[in-house]
């Protein structure tokens, strides 16, 4: 679907959630058809959904739900509080990141 009309950008960078929409799309993964039932349920899992862009909810939440990409786990600034799970939609995917979900996508379809 690229960036825009008429507009793949091949040599840019790949955010988290842009990374978690070619993933669902690409595995036809199914998708909420409620955007603010998806926003709930990112907001109880993630602290930092409200990052998220809307047009990226339900494709974090199928790729969450399905184990293909996970969230990072960051410090609690309470010492006394568990740490914290975010997604980082708007960091780039890295490259073991990249290979952990290829393997979890294997995994999934029973070829690894």
């Amino acid at each position: 679907r690229g960036v825009g009309t008429r507009q793949f950008a091949p040599d840019d960078p790949v955010s988290r959630q842009e990374a978690a929409i070619m993933i669902a799309n690409a595995l036809n993964l199914k998708l909420s058809t409620d955007i603010d039932k998806s926003r709930a349920n990112l907001a109880k899992i993630f602290n930092d959904s409200g990052k998220m862009r809307t047009y990226s909810y339900t494709s974090i939440e199928a790729v969450y739900k399905d184990k293909l990409m996970n969230g990072r786990t960051i410090a609690n600034p309470d010492p006394s509080g568990k740490p914290l799970l975010i997604f980082d939609p708007e960091s780039n995917i890295t490259r073991a990141e990249t290979a952990k979900v290829i393997a979890n996508i294997m995994r999934a379809k029973k070829l690894l």
